[in-house]
């Protein structure tokens, strides 16, 4: 929301508004203040059509040709000759599909979550979906150029903790996280454990309350010069991470 002095308020936050601010308040102010779009690259894409197949997987669906579909809608946006590896991804994400119906994970795909936390100092909810919310675990897909290591998976700040706290709300207990790890490349998926304690869940919330303050006190300086700008050379770097 933008009042009459044009100061920008969000409605909510998000895991991927709160990580977008961390790597730069330019990058949340073009993504979420002025809505910006980057061009349409087809790793994100690719990312977009790979989630949209996982969730009609978990849903019962054809998860192949939701997939197809939704990459045949996006491929309609790119110049072909620009990036002939185009088929190649199409192969992949049919394999990925399979890999992860290997893994035999069940659980309720894309669950929205609410955590409301006025005791910490938030004036509005932190909101979400979950790729997976399963019995005693969250499990979330990232597609990724390469795979990940263990250190990338604990540099994740927020979509764990928020997550985690989201279902301790309501289950009293703190589940597991894994990520899901799908590589571009042809490679093995990977689960990598990121599971907080309650002290690592507490320091993500003081962090987003940081922030918090920090938007509604309208704070946009550059903090990256200028890398994870949408139109930086480290965009792509954090594409993947920001599309959950």
């Amino acid at each position: 929301m933008i009042d009459d002095q044009g100061r920008y308020f969000p409605s909510h936050l998000s895991p991927s508004q709160l990580t977008a601010y961390s790597l730069c308040p330019v990058l949340y102010r073009e993504r979420y203040v002025l809505r910006l779009e980057p061009p349409p690259q087809p790793e994100r894409l690719f990312g977009i059509a790979v989630h949209a197949g996982l969730e009609a997987q978990f849903r019962g669906e054809d998860d192949e040709l939701t997939f197809l579909k939704t990459w045949k809608q996006h491929m309609a946006t790119l110049d072909q000759k620009l990036y002939p590896l185009l088929p190649a991804l199409r192969t992949r994400g049919l394999d990925l599909l399979q890999a992860v119906r290997d893994l035999q994970l069940v659980g309720e795909p894309e669950r929205l979550i609410v955590v409301t936390a006025p005791e910490l100092g938030f004036k509005i909810p932190i909101m979400g979906y979950t790729d997976l919310w399963s019995d005693g675990c969250i499990y979330d897909f990232k597609t990724s150029g390469y795979g990940w290591t263990q250190t990338k998976a604990d540099e994740q700040l927020f979509q764990p903790a928020i997550y985690s706290q989201a279902y301790s709300d309501e289950h009293m207990e703190i589940p597991q996280f894994k990520f899901v790890v799908l590589p571009r490349i042809p490679a093995p998926v990977q689960i990598v454990d990121a599971t907080r304690t309650g002290e690592q869940i507490l320091y993500a919330f003081n962090e987003a309350l940081r922030i918090h303050r920090a938007i509604e006190n309208q704070e946009w300086e550059c903090t990256c010069k200028g890398r994870f700008h949408l139109f930086g050379d480290g965009w792509s770097d954090v594409e993947d991470e920001l599309a959950a």
